[in-house]
């Protein structure tokens, strides 16, 4: 953050004032290099907050839905067992 303060207040001054001694010295494209390497970390800074706040978010919704795959395979599996067990019933009548 200090190192974007920085660059933006002598960007703003070679901006405001052209005759800026470390215009001469330095150029104006390495303050304006310097404001884009700030800007940039700034806002990968943001940019990883916004991802683990995206992850923190589906997060529920992927053990919601493992907990879904978890029910519908118990689910149907006892619907399996139950149609087995019917067809045990009738065979049993039918042989007797």
């Amino acid at each position: 953050m200090l190192i974007g303060l920085v660059a933006v207040i002598v960007a703003t001054l070679i901006v405001v004032t052209p005759e800026f001694y470390a215009l001469g010295i330095l150029g104006d494209s390495a303050f304006f290099d310097l404001l884009v390497l700030a800007i940039s970390f700034q806002l990968r800074g943001i940019g990883s907050l916004v991802w683990r706040y995206v992850v923190l978010g589906f997060s529920p919704i992927k053990r919601f839905a493992a907990f879904r795959i978890y029910a519908t395979s118990t689910a149907l599996l006892f619907i399996f067992a139950e149609i087995i067990s019917t067809v045990q019933k009738v065979a049993h009548r039918l042989s007797s």
